[in-house]
């Protein structure tokens, strides 16, 4: 074979090799909120990125029951769903052959921003720390209670949410015995914020702050009065103060469905109530703290 036969022999396979790129990718831009790139072609795989609605990026010509190969910004190579996509270069092409793009149900939408709107329900227990001035606290374990209305806010992964709590004074079990106890007990609204630290299509973690806006404390004063070596007289007053409480929670959610999930917190509550008149007890200020667990369901549309 001549040197000019084989010089043109590489020509074309060069031209070849560097054809092929145009012809396995092609360009496609994101049309949902928020798309994710999965490490598999899969809905149980796990999201290694996701892109935001306008997205410019390659993906494969040719797609695996759905899912068109791709890269992250950081060259790692995932999975796409074509529902998440329009194609730039052949739009045409597929219209003209009139091919159905499946789309994903309610169920199946791997984006973050679906459902948007939540219901928490909740009950559990409060082990509460109440004293009342510089006296010496008791630890009380009472029912405990919440609604919560939640709506996500300017990212998908975080939700202001407004929750009206109840933890009772009357069925509470104290532990001590000084002469001056105080039973916890509030009735109140706070407002807050919940942000997921990590997620996945079963499962969430996250983490809240909230605070208290006019809650009313009903909070039980019990004095044990008498002379020494006498029995002593047991007084209970119950006073309503108004409180401040603040809240830092622990939240894991397991889904039964996007709608539906299984909620656990464990929380750290404090409510302060500033300097007030108590009868019989002169001006003094109220507080009322400790770690609380509950557990509910969350329905979200």
């Amino acid at each position: 074979m001549s040197i000019a036969r084989k010089l043109m022999l590489v020509f074309v396979l060069l031209l070849s090799l560097s054809a092929i790129p145009a012809i396995a990718a092609q360009e496609a831009v994101v049309t949902v909120e928020q798309a994710a790139i999965r490490e598999r072609p899969s809905l149980d795989a796990k999201i290694i990125e996701s892109k935001p609605v306008g997205a410019k990026l390659r993906v494969s010509s040719f797609g695996k029951d759905g899912w068109y190969k791709t890269k992250t910004s950081i060259g790692q190579f995932g999975w796409i769903w074509q529902g998440d996509l329009t194609l730039t270069n052949f739009s045409d092409d597929i219209k003209a052959s009139n091919l159905e793009m499946p789309e994903r149900t309610h169920e199946r939408r791997s984006g973050v921003h679906l459902p948007w709107l939540f219901f928490r329900f909740s009950l559990g227990l409060s082990s509460l720390v109440a004293q009342i001035g510089d006296t010496k606290g008791h630890l009380h374990l009472s029912p405990l209670g919440f609604l919560e209305i939640s709506a996500r806010a300017w990212r998908p992964d975080l939700r202001a949410a407004v929750r009206a709590f109840s933890f009772s004074n009357g069925y509470g079990v104290a532990f001590g015995d000084n002469d001056t106890d105080v039973l916890p007990g509030a009735t109140g609204v706070m407002i807050g914020l919940e942000n997921d630290i990590s997620e996945s299509e079963t499962h969430d973690f996250s983490v809240g702050l909230y605070a208290g806006i006019n809650t009313i404390t009903n909070v039980q004063i019990v004095q044990s009065v008498g002379p020494v070596g006498a029995p002593s007289t047991t007084t209970t007053r119950t006073v309503n103060l108004q409180g401040y409480p603040v809240l830092l929670n622990c939240v894991y959610k397991y889904y039964f469905q996007r709608w539906l999930s299984l909620v656990g917190e464990i929380g750290f509550l404090y409510d302060y109530i500033p300097q007030s008149d108590i009868p019989n007890f002169g001006s003094s200020h109220v507080s009322q703290f400790g770690p609380s667990l509950t557990m509910g369901l969350q329905l979200g549309i």
